[in-house]
């Protein structure tokens, strides 16, 4: 994918001038298409922008509420996300799709997709950081994840400092995004009492219950096929 991203930034570099590019805008990989492929090169990018975008969008979508599922039946989101509506999708689709029109309205195209990246980098950042934390019990290079810390805290700072520059409203709006996630998870842990170590534990509690009831249940089906062969002897 590396490799494709530089190719296309090269194609379109080769075929516009840097103050055509920023004029382009959005649309800047069908205008450089146009030089050597005319008005079919322009409609050929245009079209597979257009289902481009609709992937992406699904993927978000549909990833995003599945996760957000995922948490809820775990009990790290209120109960209500893993809720089943409409048409059978969950509510938490549509709180993604509800958050994406909101952003869509009050943000430019830019904006949106420098705050996705930032928010991303904060992720891939927690992730890295926790594996680091239980590299112990989960295995790991801890250099190389040491390495991956750095690496990427430093494209975080970078993109925090063209958030700055290019335009505040990405800036402000990603650490709005930020510190709203961890005060949203600071006020459901503090109205459920929910902790890790609680969550864990009524894990193990509820694994150990189905073990039990599974132990049980052949116990049963142990005693009645000895009664069985007792019946029939």
């Amino acid at each position: 994918m590396t490799v494709i991203y530089v190719l296309v930034a090269a194609v379109a570099v080769g075929n516009l001038t840097p103050d055509e590019l920023i004029k382009a805008g959005d649309n800047a990989l069908a205008v450089a298409a146009e030089p050597f492929l005319g008005k079919a090169g322009f409609l050929l990018i245009s079209v597979g922008a257009l289902f481009s975008i609709a992937s992406a969008l699904n993927a978000t979508l549909y990833g995003g509420s599945n996760v957000a599922f995922s948490l809820a039946r775990k009990g790290e989101l209120p109960r209500i996300v893993d809720r089943r509506l409409w048409f059978g999708s969950n509510v938490g689709l549509y709180l993604t799709a509800g958050l994406g029109i909101v952003l869509a309205l009050f943000s430019n195209l830019n904006s949106i997709a420098s705050i996705t990246s930032s928010v991303f980098m904060a992720i891939y950042l927690f992730v890295l950081i926790a594996h680091w934390r239980l590299s112990h019990r989960l295995g790991g290079n801890r250099w190389i994840i040491g390495l991956g810390i750095i690496t990427i805290s430093l494209v975080f700072v970078d993109l925090m400092h063209y958030q700055w520059h290019a335009g505040r409203q990405g800036f402000f709006m990603t650490w709005a995004i930020l510190l709203g996630a961890v005060l949203v998870e600071w006020i459901y842990r503090g109205q459920t009492g929910r902790q890790f170590v609680t969550r864990e534990i009524g894990l193990l509690k509820r694994e150990f219950e189905t073990l039990e009831s599974q132990v049980t249940a052949f116990n049963h089906s142990i005693a009645r096929f000895r009664n069985d062969q007792k019946n029939g002897e």
